[in-house]
């Protein structure tokens, strides 16, 4: 895919990123030949958890996303990081992975579908899902491109995947937890469910909270936000 990609877009650059638990070194060592051999030049971005969770990238994503939604916010931010990036490095163009895990397949319950099964389920996501890095491109002046639509014919590939949320909470206690979601709710009428979204919506309530409409027939349950 990388290799058409390059040929249709004249690619020069290519980013990769990931928050760094731990390397993989054939991972590693797989980019840094993929980029070679392709002649492009390679970026290995490696934010820290810290950075992501409390400046200017978390800023970006709640404020253009507007939302404190732990599923949405976990899986654009390391995106609008190396969106970021690409922009600092002089990069009008770019074509990113956003939504290859759903798309390609890249679940173990969706290796177990029949051939069939699979492609209307993936048909059905790519009408119905939202791709964070057009409106994070948009905002960062850079025309973006998701890899799925630019190849459809590619059916499935895999990665192995390692969540977040759980990390996230840690850097939480039950007391602080307790305390502001309580504030959140008898303050702003609004239900944070878990630790993830607590850190999120520290965010949330300093960049767009006052900004938005609520309640409503559409309205969410929990923080009370028409749905767009």
């Amino acid at each position: 895919m990388l290799a058409q990609a390059k040929h249709r877009a004249q690619l020069a650059h290519g980013l990769t990123a990931r928050i760094c638990f731990r390397e993989r070194p054939r991972t590693s060592s797989t980019r840094k030949r993929i980029a070679s051999k392709l002649g492009l030049t390679h970026h290995k971005l490696t934010p820290s958890l810290e950075d992501l969770l409390t400046g200017d990238t978390m800023r970006l994503c709640v404020r253009v996303l507007r939302t404190f939604d732990g599923m949405g916010l976990r899986n654009s931010v390391v995106i609008a990081y190396a969106l970021q990036v690409a922009k600092q490095i002089g990069c009008r163009r770019i074509c990113t992975g956003d939504g290859a895990d759903e798309l390609f397949a890249g679940y173990s319950f969706m290796h177990k579908m029949e051939d069939t099964d699979l492609r209307k389920y993936t048909e059905n996501m790519l009408r119905t899902m939202q791709f964070c890095a057009f409106p994070l491109a948009k905002e960062l002046g850079i025309q973006g491109l998701v890899l799925r639509q630019a190849f459809p014919e590619v059916v499935s590939a895999a990665r192995v995947k390692e969540p977040i949320e759980g990390f996230i909470a840690q850097r939480i206690s039950d007391g602080q937890f307790a305390e502001e979601a309580r504030e959140a709710l008898e303050k702003y009428d609004i239900v944070v469910r878990d630790k993830e979204r607590l850190a999120y919506f520290r965010t949330f309530r300093a960049e767009v909270l006052g900004q938005m409409s609520r309640y409503g027939s559409d309205a969410c349950p929990d923080c009370k936000f028409r749905t767009p």
